[in-house]
């Protein structure tokens, strides 16, 4: 009996076999990304099997990068037009026998609005609303300092107190004491 064997992978020099399993690929960050306002974040790009000499194909969701968008690893900051919003960044990844495999990953942005009385005295107590954009957004820490405008400060900002947490609604608002 004769059998006869097609040899469909390649054998590299260092004995790893290629083409022998399908294209596989990661993001890395692989779970949900908050970051602050003008924030840059670095994205990496994993391929697993298939053939290598792999191009990569990116999209920031409206994001950009200096590194362009077929880099392995690019750094992405997001402009003012998304904060406040969820965005997909999606990596497409070509091997060199053209099998394609893609990965994507959600970036949130919170915007953060304060309500508060227009006169605020000195000493004085007073109650702040903020909202949080997104929803799927919170803020986690329990004091923010806020500055208020002010020609005479050479500066052209002043501090004008800590903000407290005092009640948490329970959805996108949270009641803040100036203190």
């Amino acid at each position: 009996m004769t059998r006869h064997i097609i040899i469909t992978s390649l054998v590299a020099a260092s004995g790893i076999v290629y083409g022998m399993y399908p294209l596989e690929v990661h993001i890395d960050p692989a779970e949900t990304q908050y970051i602050n306002k003008g924030e840059t974040i670095e994205f990496s790009a994993t391929a697993i099997g298939g053939c290598p000499n792999y191009t990569y194909s990116w999209n920031f969701g409206g994001g950009t990068s200096s590194d362009g968008t077929t880099s392995q690893s690019p750094s992405v900051t997001f402009p003012e037009s998304l904060w406040g919003q969820e965005v997909t960044v999606s990596v497409e990844i070509t091997d060199d026998e053209g099998t394609t495999d893609s990965d994507s990953v959600t970036v949130v942005v919170p915007k953060v609005t304060l309500d508060f009385p227009n006169t605020i005295c000195d000493g004085a107590t007073a109650e702040v609303t903020m909202a949080v954009e997104p929803s799927s957004a919170s803020i986690e820490d329990s004091s923010l300092s806020i500055e208020r405008a002010d020609s005479a400060s050479t500066a052209g900002s002043n501090p004008i107190g800590e903000l407290s947490v005092i009640e948490k609604d329970g959805g996108d608002n949270t009641k803040w004491k100036i203190r």
